[in-house]
């Protein structure tokens, strides 16, 4: 991926990056209420060991970082996940949301998989996490409906775009 003017994009991951990741993001009440509002983390990644090596071992998983301050803003992550093997997902720190980071991180890494050769990428959210509806909306995302997985009753919506 390439770096924009805001942010880099970064696949190296430092522990000093990675701590910055759970204490910016997952660390304390408030950011487990954001995290949680709408993803169903605690089913994929339980504890912050298991995010940490998941995300310091994922070839596939950039830090999001702001370059004005070296800000660790959330991450990015394309491959498998979920049912299809081309898929994103994007997560944004509570104090840094609502700032257009999601938006421009989503362009780069749809610009970055056209020019990788991919025809197509999904991406999977739960029917409630609005903010996410939308902005895969702007990204030009198409819904196909539930994915048939359900997370304490709220049905996982799956999502295509066409590059």
């Amino acid at each position: 991926m390439q770096n924009t003017n805001r942010l880099a994009f970064l696949n190296q991951k430092s522990a000093e990056q990675l701590e910055a990741l759970w204490e910016n993001t997952f660390a304390g009440a408030e950011n487990d209420r954001h995290v949680h509002a709408h993803v169903p983390l605690q089913h994929a990644v339980p504890n912050k060991s298991l995010l940490l090596g998941f995300a310091a071992n994922n070839p596939r998983l950039w830090l999001i970082q702001r370059i004005e301050d070296n800000a660790i803003l959330g991450y990015v992550v394309h491959g498998q996940i979920g049912p299809f093997p081309n898929s994103m997902g994007i997560v944004i720190s509570r104090k840094f949301a609502r700032q257009g980071y999601a938006l421009e991180t989503g362009q780069e890494l749809l610009a970055w998989l056209k020019v990788e050769g991919k025809a197509e990428v999904f991406a999977n959210c739960l029917e409630s996490n609005l903010p996410i509806i939308g902005l895969l909306g702007q990204l030009g995302f198409e819904q196909l409906g539930p994915t048939g997985k359900s997370y304490d009753g709220v049905n996982e919506l799956n999502f295509k775009k066409q590059l």
